[in-house]
């Protein structure tokens, strides 16, 4: 459809919309590059969406100031549009609950963005933010916060005063520390700090006593903090390209895990105290140096899935054969074992494909 039948499309809805007192209104994928003046005039509007569709793309670059006018407006969706600022005025959306402005070209957000009492999901995702105003932390009902791929360089102390956040999304940012404020998410349950360049983490971190899902690869780590042991209701950590060299015994008193990724980093020994995580179901070791394996891994018996590709073992272990899933390609493995075990091809089995 050509462009300006598209925007004369979006004026019929919004006159339809006048008619009718709606309170949603869905221009998504319009084409449209400025917003019909009538807009504005939609005062009982409790739902916006400006956001692009499959094919079709709106290219707002500015967001006029007559949006603190929808004061009604508790979603407003404009993801994949071409803003680089949002006016002052969006501060006066006092009912909005979600805000998606995902892949945007965004640098700032305003001074006061904290001033969005009932705020509960912000989705700012694939924007070019290099940091965040300190009022963020005013924003005490937030819920679902998404800043990945971004360009944070670091964050606000005031970060720590999100107490209702239950899960963050930081990652591919270019964060090189973390706030010990951290540690004051307490109803955190996920955190995603991947494709970072943080060289240690803060030791409020055992502080965070819900957090059930960890992902930390492709940072600089090559250590934790002494109170990892305390994220007693973890049951997902991915250290995988952290440039660990050993592994940290404190991780053995992780009880709930039920997956391990120590994948791609530089571990040549496993600690026999691994054999304690229990509920353990998936251990990935690949792209390591491991020489040997620990038979108290054998104890782990709800262990599912091991992949131990391009390490250095020789040796077999007999407990192995009862994993269902493993994967032992790319190890010098002694020749011997093809005489002692005919079947060694059926014995090692690989990893089912990823979908």
């Amino acid at each position: 459809m050509p462009k300006d039948q598209l925007y004369h499309l979006a004026e019929n809805r919004i006159e339809e919309a006048l008619k009718s007192g709606t309170e949603k209104l869905d221009l998504s994928g319009m084409d449209i590059t400025e917003l019909p003046e009538k807009l504005w005039d939609l005062e009982k509007l409790s739902f916006l969406d400006l956001s692009d569709e499959v094919g079709i793309k709106n290219f707002l670059t500015q967001l006029p100031d007559k949006i603190g006018n929808l004061i009604q407006l508790q979603v407003i969706n404009l993801a994949g549009n071409q803003l680089n600022t949002l006016p002052d005025t969006i501060i006066k959306l006092k009912k909005l609950r979600l805000l998606n402005l995902s892949r945007n070209r965004l640098i700032t957000l305003p001074e006061l963005i904290g001033e969005l009492p009932k705020l509960q999901s912000a989705v700012l995702f694939s924007n070019k933010l290099t940091v965040l105003p300190d009022s963020f932390g005013q924003l005490s009902e937030l819920e679902t916060l998404d800043l990945s791929n971004n360009q944070l360089t670091v964050l606000p102390e005031s970060f720590g005063q999100l107490s209702e956040l239950k899960t963050l999304n930081l990652s591919n940012n270019q964060l090189t520390v973390l706030p010990e404020s951290l540690g004051k998410l307490s109803e955190l349950k996920i955190l995603d700090l991947s494709n970072n360049q943080l060289t240690a983490l803060p030791e409020s971190l055992g502080q965070l006593s819900e957090l059930s899902k960890l992902y930390l690869p492709n940072n600089k780590l090559t250590s934790l903090p002494s109170s990892i042991n305390k994220l007693k209701k973890l049951q997902e950590l991915n250290l995988s390209d952290t440039q660990l060299t050993i592994i940290p015994k404190l991780l053995s008193e992780l009880t709930q895990l039920t997956s391990l990724d120590l994948s791609s980093n530089k571990l040549n020994k496993l600690i026999d105290s691994l054999g304690q995580l229990s509920e353990l179901q998936t251990l990935d070791l690949s792209n390591n140096e491991i020489t040997t394996l620990p038979d108290s891994i054998k104890k782990i018996t709800r262990l599912r899935t091991i992949n131990l590709y391009k390490n250095k073992l020789t040796d077999i272990p007999l407990w192995i054969s009862q994993i269902e899933y493993y994967n032992l390609s790319d190890n010098p493995l002694n020749p011997e074992l093809a005489e002692a075990y005919p079947s060694v091809s059926i014995i090692v089995r690989q990893l089912p494909p990823i979908i």
